[in-house]
């Protein structure tokens, strides 16, 4: 059964009643006249002046969920298409009736959310309050009693607006036109000011602190888990405003670990605000900028606005004034934040934005925090595991272990360190998503990229591409957040995303879809391992062994959510285990005081070891788990490898393979080595090795990756006997994948499957293969696109080498495609 913490269209906008309310309200939500002006005519016609007649709305909604405006046809590729598109000016109206013992009392019209307007009351226009994106809109009336018309402009023209980001533009929430959330009349009373201090924590005092580069929460030191949240709610188009909705929401994500969410670029509204107070989820909430010129002026009074609005709820722990803002601007993002933490009266931390100046890392001294993925342009200064060029981070650096981690990168700030949006390890698309995008917003760039994979041949596999690439993505995420965790002192990460992220690419980076439902069935078992408050961790040199090694692991357990915890740390590998007693202080990265050693033995066949660290307290109560992979292999000597080798030509040669398959021999052409045509251009053959999956979404960053989405083959393939292997990618494979240099093979048969295929992205949808085999003249081939060195050198190289020759010595090895013999020079 699909679940979904979505609700129904009908009730996410859902007020109550339409007549006075017990504090003295009168609800305006239900039907309105209503009018579209494309043409711009409004004004000058004076609408405002007569009864709007023809049409009609119910509010709060928007005109796309009411399907009002042009029928849209485009065929977006790089974000959700909305059905109905209207950009301009739209004319509400509507009938209210004013007691007359209400005369005398100010009226104040409430609008909770909208964009630009403007409000009439019958012919008399009403003063202007700021044109918040991210505040309710507030209207004072004049002294007036009996029936009145009431009539709304609302513009939603982006030139209006003085800001950039997800409160504004196509990509998320759409620039969407319309009133959302509580439409009301009601008895003026003194607004909500910061100074007043309404804060669950005593007198109104900020929840989050620091102690030097120590993030801490009232008062204890502290790891924030974020997610980067853009309100991206594709059903509606716009945030749902119910608390309802916000609870289940939050409380989803905090079933995943999340503790914190980072609004980029935007402010939910009252309800989420209200329902993370009751959660105990921390929000970052960032100003309506990004990227563009800093408006000061405009940017000034929405963040005045916000912490006006919603500055007393105790949620809300960090004001940020965009998303990597950058240009000649540090001295005047300074004066805001020294003028914003004032009016404030200090209440929370405050930053000039997140990541700014992304291309120069630098600390400002205004920023009570420091969100950045990097603290200098070099590896050792990325405070995150992945990248945005063929560096990729120290997944893609490696070689993988388990001891990386952000200390000396610490050094360059004098505040907590924030890691900015970690992850970004694209999954292949579900196009059983497309049937689920019933709302505002619809998949018509899932319907391009399933076309290309039709045209390409390869449509049959695409849930082993999703299922494949959805495994390595979880693999990378893992790393990252556990280098963060290992590191003693670090503030947190926000990670980008928990969902799919529909738009600038699309990038479909997250373990949930863009509906919030998980990708996997086991998922959130699997993820709360080394996300959540308790993390042990294990610390070692590389995952793969030999037979004649000794393995060893330091463990840490960090413990930042519940109090002091007498615990029992049960470590565990291939039937050896130790069990000490140990104290896990709240806020701390405590070190287990024993290390687990073992050695492997005599060790005949390859193993797949599963390492796992327990804790539990009294009664055997289940406090945390985390597992991890390694790999020990047996030795071989040349001798040995000589003799699996017999009767077949193994080669690097073009010209000695043909030759050789000309007699009928079988032949292993190790084809691994690197050539002018590898690359990601344009009709190149080789495609380099990748393991990360691919960065964000492969044309958006200029194509500057290999841009593939890690491997996948069929592990009761007898080529894999004698290497045990999933069918993805997985840290066995990372030597052998980084040295390889992968053939593209489009103009092979539509149903040819590569015994090793790497996924490619949606933008190309090339047929790679790694590892694969075919009939060429009078012989037998197999085609091994890894360099020979690490064939022959590293011990899983070694192994996987011998299980190919065992292989092709075997009566399974009947290739069934057949290639041509220019074809086969070709490689």
């Amino acid at each position: 059964m699909r679940q979904s913490v979505f609700l129904p269209i009908l009730f996410l906008f859902a007020a109550s009643g339409s007549a006075f309310t017990a504090d003295s309200k009168i609800d305006l939500s239900g039907q309105w006249r209503f009018a579209l002006d494309a043409k711009n005519k409004g004004l000058a016609e004076r609408w405002y002046e007569k009864d709007l007649t023809g049409d009609a709305i119910t509010l709060p909604a928007t005109t796309d969920i009411a399907k009002k405006g042009t029928p849209n046809n485009e065929k977006l590729e790089d974000k959700l298409t909305r059905r109905y598109k209207f950009i301009g000016k739209a004319w509400y109206q509507r009938d209210i009736t004013i007691p007359d013992d209400r005369k005398e009392q100010p009226l104040v019209l409430t609008l909770e959310r909208t964009r630009h307007t403007t409000v009439w009351l019958d012919s008399t226009k009403l003063p202007d309050p700021h044109q918040s994106l991210s505040a309710p809109h507030r209207y004072s009336l004049p002294k007036v009693s009996g029936k009145c018309r009431l009539t709304i402009l609302v513009d939603n023209d982006p030139k209006l607006f003085p800001a950039s980001g997800h409160m504004i533009n196509e990509d998320i929430q759409t620039n969407w036109n319309g009133i959302i959330g509580e439409i009301s009349l009601k008895t003026a009373s003194p607004q909500k000011t910061t100074s007043e201090g309404n804060n669950a924590n005593a007198g109104g005092k900020a929840r989050l602190t620091r102690d030097g580069r120590q993030l801490l929460c009232d008062g204890v030191p502290f790891f924030l888990r974020g997610k980067c949240d853009s309100m991206e709610f594709p059903l509606t188009g716009a945030p749902p405003m119910d608390k309802d909705f916000w609870l289940k929401y939050l409380t989803l994500c905090k079933s995943y670990g999340i503790n914190h969410h980072r609004f980029h670029s935007c402010c939910p509204p009252e309800a989420a605000f209200a329902a993370a107070d009751e959660l105990g989820i921390l929000f970052q909430v960032e100003g309506t900028m990004m990227w563009g010129r800093f408006h000061r002026q405009y940017q000034t009074a929405e963040a005045k606005a916000i912490l006006d609005e919603y500055g007393n709820h105790p949620s809300f722990v960090i004001f940020s004034l965009g998303n990597e803002i950058g240009g000649d601007t540090r001295s005047e993002l300074g004066e805001v934040i020294d003028l914003l933490r004032q009016y404030d009266g200090n209440r929370r931390m405050f930053l000039t934005g997140t990541n700014n100046w992304a291309g120069n890392p630098m600390q400002h001294p205004a920023d009570d925090v420091w969100v950045t993925m990097w603290v200098k342009k070099t590896a050792a200064g990325i405070v995150r595991a992945s990248e945005s060029n063929i560096r990729f981070g120290h997944i893609e650096n490696g070689p993988p272990n388990t001891r990386h981690d952000y200390t000396e990168a610490l050094q360059f700030s004098t505040v907590p360190i924030i890691a900015h949006e970690i992850g970004q390890y694209q999954v292949f698309p579900n196009f059983d998503d497309i049937e689920k995008l019933t709302g505002v917003l619809e998949g018509r760039n899932l319907q391009i990229f399933k076309d290309r994979l039709e045209k390409a041949g390869m449509f049959e596999r695409w849930k082993d591409f999703y299922r494949a690439s959805l495994e390595t993505a979880i693999l990378c995420y893992k790393e990252d957040i556990e280098a963060a965790l290992r590191t003693a002192s670090f503030g947190g990460f926000q990670i980008l995303d928990l969902q799919d992220y529909q738009s600038y690419g699309p990038a479909l980076v997250g373990i949930f879809n863009v509906l919030m439902e998980p990708k996997a069935p086991d998922l959130q078992k699997r993820w709360t391992q080394f996300c959540n408050d308790i993390v042990p961790l294990a610390l070692f040199d590389k995952y793969v062994w030999e037979a004649d090694e000794k393995f060893s692991a330091e463990v840490k357990v960090a413990n930042y959510g519940s109090p002091t915890v007498q615990a029992t740390c049960l470590i565990e590998c291939d039937g050896k285990s130790i069990a000490p007693d140990i104290e896990l202080p709240k806020g701390k990265l405590t070190t287990v005081p024993v290390s687990f050693g073992m050695t492997f033995g005599e060790v005949k066949k390859p193993k797949k070891l599963t390492l796992s660290v327990s804790l539990s307290g009294g009664q055997n109560k289940k406090i945390a788990k985390n597992t991890w992979n390694i790999w020990v292999y047996p030795k071989y000597t040349g001798e040995e490898l000589q003799k699996l080798s017999e009767g077949i030509c193994i080669t690097a040669s073009n010209d000695e393979a043909s030759a050789a398959l000309e007699k009928g021999q079988s032949v292993l052409l190790l084809n691994g080595s690197k050539d002018k045509t590898a690359g990601n251009k344009q009709g190149a053959v080789r495609i380099p090795g990748m393991f990360t999956t691919d960065f964000w979404n492969w044309a958006y960053f200029g194509k500057r990756s290999p841009g593939t989405l890690g491997l996948l083959c069929d592990p009761q393939h007898p080529v894999f006997a004698d290497f045990p292997t999933d069918f993805h990618t997985n840290w066995n494979w990372w030597h052998l994948i980084k040295n390889s240099n992968n053939a593209v093979l489009d103009d092979f048969p539509k149903d040819f499957e590569p015994l090793v295929q790497m996924i490619d992205n949606v933008s190309r949808n090339h047929k790679i293969g790694m590892i694969f085999e075919c009939r060429a003249g009078s012989g037998k081939l197999l085609v091994c696109c890894i360099d020979e060195q690490t064939l022959r050198t590293r011990p899983e190289g070694r192994q996987l080498l011998v299980s190919m020759l065992n292989y092709m010595q075997s009566q399974k090895f009947k290739p069934a495609a057949v290639i041509a013999k220019e074809r086969f020079q070709s490689f």
